[in-house]
């Protein structure tokens, strides 16, 4: 009215006389209604403080609120406990799990390598016999080669243990290696043939002949073999070392002679 004096505020004055009316109804309804509660509010708390103080009195509610609480924590440790002994025991199973499928795998491919290694040993032997029949003319016992499961090599020819029996049987090991397996080469040196009997050194000779693969040997005294071994040892030979044709130009083991 102060800054707007020709304003019309009629309907302003009838909504704000309604409210004050409201108003008034409410809090005469409020007040009645306190009025009748508040009795039943004194009562209510005074019911209240007497229960409280019969139970201070008794001394139960704080003796069974502490008994409640040990029993809870002690309970809440024991379930820690039992879940810690629970992912233990689960930690502790899968480890065994895990250690019994490896045992199982290692003992199978333990297996495995037993009959592997049993069907090589078996296919040597087999291939040891058929040749060393072939060189003693059945005359004598092949040698045997035997692989234990703890990888020890056992090879020897059973009853006969001489020295030109070892080294035969030595170049039959070595004849049905080169047989069973695609070796493109056999070197056998002196010291090894000149130990082996005359008849089965041209055996072996011809054995060498009938490989198809390349065979290299050096051979001391080639006539002082049979008149067979010799032929295969002359028409064979590449290369023939002697006194004044020796393979470095001189013998290394001899003094040179100054002028």
């Amino acid at each position: 009215m102060r800054f707007f004096p020709n304003t019309n505020i009629k309907a302003f004055e009838e909504i704000e006389h309604f409210h004050k009316k409201i108003r008034e109804i409410l809090g005469e309804e409020m007040a009645q209604e306190i009025e009748r509660l508040q009795p039943l509010i004194d009562h209510c708390d005074k019911e209240i403080k007497r229960l409280h103080q019969k139970i201070e009195e008794s001394g139960l509610a704080k003796e069974m609120s502490e008994r409640v609480l040990s029993q809870c924590v002690n309970v809440s440790k024991s379930i820690d406990r039992l879940e810690e002994e629970t992912a233990e025991l689960i930690h502790q199973k899968e480890l065994q799990e895990a250690r019994a499928e490896a045992e199982r795998r290692l003992a199978k491919l333990l297996q495995q390598q037993t009959e592997k290694l049993e069907e090589i040993q078996d296919d040597i032997n087999l291939r040891m016999a058929t040749i060393n029949g072939v060189v003693t003319e059945r005359q004598e016992t092949a040698p045997l080669l035997q692989i234990t499961p703890q990888k020890d090599i056992i090879f020897e020819t059973p009853g006969n243990t001489s020295e030109g029996t070892a080294f035969k049987s030595l170049v039959v090991y070595d004849l049905s290696i080169l047989e069973l397996r695609p070796i493109p080469a056999l070197i056998h040196d002196s010291n090894i043939l000149k130990r082996i009997e005359d008849t089965h050194l041209e055996h072996i000779l011809e054995r060498y002949q009938d490989s198809g693969r390349q065979i290299f040997i050096a051979f001391d005294k080639a006539d002082s073999t049979t008149e067979k071994a010799y032929k295969i040892l002359e028409d064979t030979a590449i290369l023939r070392l002697s006194d004044g044709n020796e393979l470095f130009g001189r013998s290394w083991s001899k003094y040179e002679l100054n002028d």
